[in-house]
């Protein structure tokens, strides 16, 4: 590997991803956080869903494994590494694959705004220095009725590649409010959290279940 390749470029990830094997990426630390994740996906029945910063597709992947019916339900995964879409497609070539980055506005590509039920963004905002554009992507594409997964470290030590770690109630709710998106529940899976959110225009969501997702931040994130 070139030591001056730049990290968090696509160059950085291509030649990460070129020798990176999908088991190795669900095996290791984040087992449990994916293993929990396809269990939510699984839990409803969304119709499209767009994976933000798919990567090589460990999502897709266990998802396939689980016999996921991707012929009748579309699964889009957007990442700016190459050589990590093509192995996505390798695995899963049901799913539709888009080379872009998610950090910059995606109105470029064939998507459409307000079109998926479900858009997930996992372990990809701490590796941004534009994270708030990924989150505007995030609320542009869902549906009003959709909800958003964002998963990121918390309460361990960053990585080179990390440029955030989001760990307090106040910056979650924050970054959300700037964009005008609501976190609904917050989870703690082994050293991730995973928020879910939706659009302010959803109607399902009382003043009191707005209080109580607040509260459930405060009662879980030191």
């Amino acid at each position: 590997m070139n030591n001056k390749i730049n990290i968090n470029t696509e160059e950085h990830w291509d030649s990460k991803y070129q020798n990176l094997d999908v088991k190795k990426v669900i095996g290791g630390n984040h087992r449990i956080l994916y293993e929990r994740l396809v269990d939510i996906i699984f839990k409803f029945h969304h119709n499209s869903i767009l994976d933000l910063g798919a990567g090589i597709g460990p999502i897709p992947y266990l998802l396939k494994k689980r016999k996921f019916d991707f012929n009748n339900r579309r699964y889009v995964c957007v990442d700016f590494s190459i050589h990590g879409l093509k192995k996505i497609k390798q695995m899963v070539p049901e799913v539709e694959t888009i080379h872009a980055r998610i950090d910059t506005p995606l109105e470029h590509t064939q998507l459409n705004f307000s079109s998926f039920d479900l858009v997930l963004c996992i372990e990809v905002f701490e590796h941004l220095t534009n994270y708030i554009t990924a989150l505007i992507n995030c609320k542009n594409y869902v549906t009003e009725t959709g909800i958003i997964i964002i998963s990121i470290p918390f309460g361990h030590i960053m990585v080179k590649e990390h440029y955030h770690k989001i760990i307090t109630k106040e910056q979650i709710i924050s970054v959300h409010k700037a964009v005008d998106l609501i976190p609904v529940s917050v989870d703690i899976i082994d050293r991730w959290i995973v928020i879910k959110s939706r659009t302010s225009k959803f109607n399902g969501l009382s003043k009191n279940k707005r209080k109580k997702s607040i509260t459930l931040l405060d009662m879980r994130i030191s």
